[in-house]
C-alpha cells in the first residue's frame, strides 16, 4: 500500500494527516546553517582547571579544584588583594600569585597582600606550603 504521508492526504496504514509537510525544507535558495557544537572554556596551559570570578568580589577559593582564576576582564592597572582563607583558618595560604596569559607575579608572604603588577585574564596560584585555601578579590 502506498503511504500518502508528506502529500498532504490521509495515511491509509494511520488515518493521520499530514499538516506539516508542505513546500520543502529549508526553503529553495536558502542554505541551512550547519549547528554549531558547543565549545567548553579554555583551560588554559599549565591550569588543571578554572575557576570563575565574579568581579570586585572577596571569593573563597579552594586551589585543590582548580590551581586557576579566570576573571571576565584584564588585570592591567587593577588591584589585586589575597588573603588567608576566613573559612579555612587551619593553614595560611604562602606562594605566588602569576598572570598565565599576561604578565606579571606577586608573592603572597603574608596574611594579606595586595598589588596592580599583572595584566591578563587568568592567573595561577602556586603554594609553597601545600595551603589549599585563599581568598582574592580584584577591583
Amino acid at each position: 500500500m502506498e503511504s500518502n504521508i508528506g502529500r498532504g492526504r490521509a495515511s491509509a496504514d494511520t488515518n493521520l494527516w499530514c499538516h506539516c509537510c508542505w513546500g520543502s525544507w529549508p526553503p529553495e535558495g536558502v542554505d541551512p546553517e550547519e549547528p554549531v557544537d558547543p565549545v567548553d572554556p579554555p583551560v588554559s596551559e599549565g591550569c588543571d582547571a578554572v575557576t570563575q570570578y565574579s568581579w570586585g568580589q572577596k571569593m573563597e577559593l579552594d586551589l585543590s579544584h582548580a590551581s586557576c582564576l579566570a576573571i571576565d576582564r584584564d588585570l592591567a592597572g587593577k588591584t589585586v588583594q589575597v588573603w588567608d582563607s576566613d573559612a579555612n583558618s587551619y593553614c595560611d595560604f604562602r606562594g605566588t600569585l602569576s598572570s598565565v596569559d599576561g604578565s606579571g607575579s606577586i608573592s603572597v608572604t603574608s596574611n594579606y597582600v595586595s598589588g596592580n603588577t599583572l595584566s591578563g585574564k587568568v592567573v595561577k596560584f602556586g603554594s609553597s606550603n601545600h595551603c589549599q585555601y585563599v581568598k582574592f578579590r580584584s577591583y
